[in-house]
């Protein structure tokens, strides 16, 4: 929607330390506006906007800086203001939203940028200026900004920022942004070390990483309009509110098969849905409409479990992997709502086949999603009541839990630098770290015995000697020089006396390229390029050095599209940042695309970062190098920046 100007708050506050400041913010409705924990922060509230100035007469904090909201109540009604739904403020409707809009009152939307330093200082705007500004965020950028606890993605000013001291976005924290017809977040902070044209942005689905208690009280403002009250609804009432309707997709692909209902739903809440649900059922309808109600249902009972374990901090794309694992095959739809549904239908077919599983299809998806969240069943007690209400036993969920958080490691290891000109590639040493689930291990260097393939294999089968665990995930950090060597297909990986398997037996070993642990620039440059390359499309884009996607597939004759015929290609291309590349030394096979094309095909856009390497076919005669070395880590597990990061 576009937002409604006269909703734009301008917010005036003396700080802690004495000094008068600026904020922005958004009425939500007549009475209450939405802004930045940090701009609450401070006494003597004033909010300006169309409607009048107003002063605040108590301020909901979340005190916590990672999770930066906070709600104003108004002294008095500011106007006939219409509520904004935040019942669907999560990752459900992503993907209906092409872009993000922010709009608040920076400082350069006064005077143009004409004043100077000094007339900055102490000057507080009115809402009678010249109105607010907006800045926008394209679908990248909104795709990341909702996909973790502290997003960088930038919102980019519509209008083209003016020179002038410090950062031109002073007075936009607490902005309110809005995608769509969705409030999802509030500007946090401007970003003065990128030449102040970039916002961070929390997105207000940080406030289920709250406490309990007080994560309530804020849904309980966004959602119902009636603070303090929660504790006196029953319990249904408030997975009512909390969960409120399955998401427009849900609607739209479950509406057809419930044509044969004697009513369709109109408000798709669970109080709705288990009322037909009833009807059906003493209507004598056939099964396959009581089976559709009932995993609706269901779905919507397991919406605020979701919430309460943090699954809305996974990111679609880690989701439907989660869900594939558990349930055998790629789900279908393209929203956390969807994907509860669909668990839920493969869970009531499973019960009429008389599947002998401790657990359910939806009871496994949800206890492998708390453990991507590590959060273990049994310490939620809406958790653990949840279990129970599907028939399951709480110890056969926690025995679930636990095989999947604790029987993998992740070994990291390092080759070192790229070597000298004309030295040997082969390393002295090979340095490693291996992460458990409740943190990383590192190993004491195994020397090499000689600076050859040898000496290399058998300090790797010394390293891999010391890490018992299985399944072990392995990924490789080594120089470019070796990445044609094969090493990931050694067998190191001892099995028995006398006989060892290779590392792509068991381990899916994954390259990276180590000279980005060694200089901070050529990281940094990685990570620009993921953040903002696209997975979309098929393998046959991928062949061309196109920068907006994030593969490249090619070998030898990929010279005149990656850099000068006397250059390296793989190396310009790592060179570049880019972090993902299936490369085929030998050069590249003439059906090679093809094959790609059709496996990349099954595998869903979102999930395909996580995933594709892992479904890549084989080419025994002309082995390719797959370069996977994203900076988000592996599997749940967060690889940290290089340390000489921390310097900077």
């Amino acid at each position: 929607m576009p937002v409604e100007t006269s909703r734009v708050a301008l917010i005036e506050y003396t700080a802690p330390d004495g000094s008068p400041c600026v904020g922005s913010g958004l009425l939500f409705d007549d009475r209450y506006v939405l802004t930045a924990d940090h701009v609450a922060d401070g006494v003597g509230h004033r909010v300006m906007c169309a409607y009048g100035e107003f002063p605040v007469s108590a301020v909901l904090r979340s005190h916590d800086r990672d999770v930066d909201l906070a709600v104003m109540t108004l002294s008095e009604p500011a106007g006939e203001l219409a509520r904004l739904s935040f019942a669907q403020v999560n990752r459900t409707r992503i993907d209906r939203v092409s872009g993000c809009r922010a709009v608040g009152y920076p400082r350069w939307k006064k005077t143009g940028g004409k004043r100077s330093a000094a007339q900055v200082d102490g000057y507080v705007p009115t809402a009678e200026d010249t109105g607010p500004a907006a800045a926008r965020g394209q679908r990248a950028a909104f795709l990341t900004l909702v996909g973790g606890r502290i997003p960088g993605a930038p919102l980019i000013p519509e209008t083209e920022l003016r020179d002038e001291p410090g950062s031109p976005w002073g007075g936009m924290s607490g902005a309110v942004v809005i995608a769509g017809d969705l409030v999802i977040g509030v500007v946090r902070s401007h970003n003065l070390a990128a030449g102040g044209q970039s916002l961070t942005v929390t997105p207000v689905t940080a406030l289920n990483e709250l406490g309990a208690g007080l994560r309530q009280r804020f849904w309980d403002v966004l959602c119902i309009g009636n603070p303090g009250n929660l504790s006196r609804l029953p319990e249904d009432a408030w997975v009512s509110v909390i969960a409120g309707a399955l998401s427009p997709d849900v609607q739209d692909a479950y509406r057809p098969r419930l044509s044969a209902a004697s009513e369709l739903p109109v408000s798709w809440t669970l109080d709705e849905l288990s009322a037909l649900l009833r009807k059906a059922k003493t209507a004598g309808h056939r099964n396959p409409t009581v089976d559709v109600l009932t995993a609706l249902c269901e779905a919507l009972a397991a919406k605020p479990v979701f919430r309460e374990l943090g699954g809305a901090g996974l990111t679609l794309g880690k989701l439907k992997s989660v869900y594939r694992r558990e349930i055998g095959r790629w789900p279908a739809g393209n929203s956390a709502d969807a994907l509860l549904a669909e668990a839920a239908s493969v869970g009531i077919a499973e019960r009429h086949e008389g599947d002998a599983r401790s657990l359910g299809a939806l009871a496994r998806f949800m206890v492998a999603v708390a453990a991507a969240r590590s959060v273990p069943p049994g310490n939620w007690d809406l958790m653990a009541r949840w279990i129970g209400s599907l028939g399951h036993q709480l110890a056969d969920a926690q025995t679930y839990y636990g095989r999947r958080r604790d029987t993998t490691a992740w070994l990291f290891v390092d080759l070192g630098k790229e070597p000298a000109r004309g030295a040997a590639p082969w390393p002295a040493e090979v340095a490693w770290t291996v992460w458990y689930r409740d943190g990383p291990i590192p190993g004491k260097p195994v020397v090499c015995e000689t600076a050859s393939a040898a000496g290399l294999k058998k300090a790797l089968a010394a390293v891999l000697g010391q890490v018992p665990v299985r399944p072990l995930l392995v990924d490789l950090a080594v120089p470019c020089a070796l990445m044609g060597e094969g090493i990931e297909h050694w067998p190191v990986l001892e099995v028995d006396d006398g006989y060892a398997e290779p590392l792509s037996a068991r381990c899916w070993p994954r390259l990276r390229w180590s000279q980005r642990w060694l200089k901070p620039a050529l990281y940094l440059d990685l990570v620009e390029h993921t953040r903002r390359g696209s997975w979309s499309g098929d393998a046959g884009q991928w062949v061309l050095n196109d920068p907006d996607q994030a593969c490249f597939i090619g070998g030898r004759e990929s010279r005149e599209r990656t850099g000068p015929s006397h250059t390296d290609p793989l190396q310009i291309l790592l060179w570049q940042g880019r972090g993902f590349i299936i490369w085929f030394p030998l050069g590249l096979p003439g059906q090679a695309v093809e094959e790609i094309a059709r496996v990349v095909s099954g595998v869903p856009v979102v999930s395909r970062r996580d995933d594709l390497p892992e479904y890549l076919p084989s080419f025994p005669e002309n082995r390719p190098v797959i370069i996977w070395d994203d900076p988000e880590g592996r599997a749940g597990f967060a690889l940290p920046p290089p340390v000489m990061l921390e310097s900077l």
